[in-house]
């Protein structure tokens, strides 16, 4: 448990960036805000050879002082008028790394 818990301080140690130091990641990061917000429609889910009408609602938002998008995805079963019916959960994070000047999913 000791090693385990010192090898998680050490790769927040190493991921761990000083406040102030990603001004490229914030200004690639900036030109996708047109993305930021709450977004909702319909959509198709595949599993199989089939597809299943889900009611999606995906919320876009920075994080980390604006050093990462956060898009986080629920669909729903759209004849469940409670919402309750959650079909799938889904979570990307957009990330810029300026040295290769492209952007990481």
């Amino acid at each position: 448990m000791k090693h385990t818990l010192l090898l998680l301080a050490l790769l927040v140690f190493e991921f761990a960036q000083p406040h102030g130091s990603n001004k490229a990641n914030k200004d690639a990061l900036k030109k996708l805000e047109f993305m930021a917000g709450t977004w909702k429609g319909e959509g198709k889910a595949y599993r199989g050879p089939s597809a299943t009408l889900v009611a999606q609602e995906e919320t876009v938002f920075y994080k980390l002082d604006s050093t990462v998008l956060v898009i986080e995805g629920i669909g729903r079963n759209p004849d469940d008028k409670s919402g309750q019916n959650i079909m799938f959960n889904a979570l990307a994070i957009i990330s810029y790394n300026p040295l290769k000047q492209s952007y990481g999913l």
